[in-house]
Formats: C-alpha cells, structure tokens, sequence
C-alpha cells in the first residue's frame, strides 16, 4: 500500500523562500512529525514524505496513494484543503492532523476523510489499521 505523507506550502514561512517572509528570519518548521510517523508505519506501506515548502511537487504525475496523510498549522490550512480536494476527487481517502486539525475539529472534519486530534504517534498503527479494513467513511475523528 502507498502512504503520502504531506506538509503543505506555509505562505508565512519556507525554506525555498526564505527571504520572501520575515517569519523565516525568526524559524523555519520542519515535519518532524510526519517523519515520526513514518518510522511507526508498518513496513507493508511505501511511504512518501512530501514537504511542499522545498517546492511545489507535481501530484499528478506521481503514482495514486492509497492513503494520504496531511499535518498543517492554521496558516497552511487553505493549502491543506486544496490537497486534501485533489486526492478526495481521485478517491483516495484522505486523514489530516495537526494543531490546525486538532483546534478547528468541526471545519477539518467536511473537508477530510478522517481527522486525527492531539498527538498522532499514540493512535497511528491503530489509524492504518483501521483504514485497510474500513472504507474511506467508515472512520471520522479520532483522538487521544
């Protein structure tokens, strides 16, 4: 199975454009947690981490995921969506996280699959679990 694991475009800071924004001056955010997330991903998935903010990846001319994951802040929100639209209109299920995901619950959950709340690493191998079992409505919101 294909895992795509995606940190979208944040317009306040990049690393490709780091003087296009005086955010970049102060910090510049990694996806840890997405690499965190790799590392408890059972070996039978293929994963992809894709951090949007090294550039702008060509989504359809990569090979369709079976499962797409998305972690945002509140300002990569609408960037979040815009992904989350282009696997949902494919079929591929779609599950997003993150601060963003875990603060505005009832506005993440219409615009994605799944929703994961709070800390990811807890629940993931239950998440991955539960996607190869289940169709893509079966799971909603899950928390710790």
């Amino acid at each position: 199975m294909r895992l795509y694991l995606i940190n979208p475009s944040n317009p306040l800071v990049g690393i490709v454009n780091v003087r296009e924004s005086r955010w970049n001056r102060y910090q510049v955010w990694k996806p840890l947690s997405l690499m965190v997330l790799a590392g408890l991903t059972s070996p039978e998935w293929e994963i992809t981490i894709v951090d949007e903010n090294l550039g702008a990846p060509d989504y359809p001319a990569m090979p369709r995921p079976d499962l797409v994951g998305i972690t945002a802040f509140t300002s990569q929100a609408n960037r979040a969506y815009e992904v989350a639209d282009l696997f949902r209109r494919l079929g591929v299920p779609v599950i997003m996280g993150g601060i963003h995901a875990t603060m505005c619950l009832d506005e993440v959950i219409a615009r994605v699959d799944s929703v994961v709340t709070g800390e990811a690493e807890g629940v993931w191998p239950q998440v991955l679990e539960a996607v190869a079992r289940w169709s893509r409505h079966s799971i909603r919101a899950i928390s710790i």
